[in-house]
């Protein structure tokens, strides 16, 4: 009895150290696609020099979800804030950006 059991359990740690192997792979794997993903993502920064050049003007912005117009008040790490004739404020971040006009 006490063999069969050892034999089970070593079957079952065989197999989670397999899995356990796997797992830090994807992991790994994980961990590259995330940097490709934000190396595509990432705002350029001649597209921050831009915005930067346009605070305080009025431009629309396309956006993942849809054009926003408004003054630019800043622009963020990672976002930029408009005002919009509303006077309600808008962040919008940088990776959702498609276009800026003025």
């Amino acid at each position: 009895m006490r063999s069969y059991v050892e034999s089970k359990y070593n079957i079952a740690r065989r197999h989670i150290n397999k899995m356990v192997s796997e797992v830090n792979e994807l992991s790994n794997q994980i961990t590259i696609l995330r940097a490709r993903v934000a190396g595509v993502t990432a705002p350029s920064e001649a597209n921050r020099t831009y915005l930067q050049s346009l605070i305080g003007t009025i431009v629309t912005v396309g956006t993942t979800a849809g054009p926003v117009s408004g003054r630019i008040l800043t622009l963020g790490e990672d976002y930029v804030q408009l005002v919009e004739a509303t006077g309600d404020l808008v962040l919008v971040p940088l990776a959702n950006i498609n276009y800026v006009s003025q």
